[in-house]
């Protein structure tokens, strides 16, 4: 079995591997936190410089591309880095959903806005790639989120609607990329 075709272990391998040693080695998670959401923020923007500007990007950047005959451009879905449109929605759902957590946590306005960058970013890398599990996944996950964070239950709320209405405005602007 080729770890190209086993899509399950890439998408636990962030978590189950890379995870743990980032919180046993990091003296502050929350650096790491911004290392992890910057990294998935920067395969978003090349999924999105991917879909409108220069398509040959991806072959230019990786060290192994894969020819993607069965999605990918060619039917509207973008794989940025990734080996599957999926690994890419997922991986922007845990973008925004670290994002979210960051943004409840830092009060510096610029910091932020940078955040706020980042999430928005990771929502389009989300809608580029096609993936329906990221939103299956993002939303139970803020929903949850807000349950255990009462006193930031509205801010998350804002989240989910700012995500709904970002999905109505790429709609409304560009209804073939959804």
């Amino acid at each position: 079995i080729r770890v190209r075709d086993v899509t399950g272990v890439q998408t636990c391998a962030l978590p189950i591997l890379f995870a743990p040693l980032a919180a046993i080695h990091a003296k502050d998670i929350r650096v790491n936190s911004h290392f992890i959401l910057a990294g998935i923020s920067m395969n978003c923007l090349i999924a999105m410089i991917q879909a409108w500007v220069f398509p040959g990007i991806v072959n230019v950047l990786s060290i192994n591309p894969v020819e993607d005959t069965d999605y990918g451009s060619s039917i509207g879905r973008f794989i940025g880095l990734t080996s599957h449109p999926n690994v890419l929605g997922l991986s922007a759902a845990l973008g925004i959903l670290v994002g979210v957590g960051l943004f409840l946590f830092d009060k510096n306005p610029t910091i932020r806005w940078i955040l706020g960058l980042e999430m928005s970013l990771c929502a389009i890398g989300a809608l580029l790639s096609g993936s329906r599990t990221a939103l299956v996944a993002l939303v139970p996950a803020l929903l949850v989120f807000s349950f255990y964070e009462r006193r930031n239950r509205v801010v998350i709320l804002r989240a989910i609607l700012t995500l709904a209405l970002m999905g109505g405005a790429l709609y409304y602007v560009a209804p073939n990329v959804l």
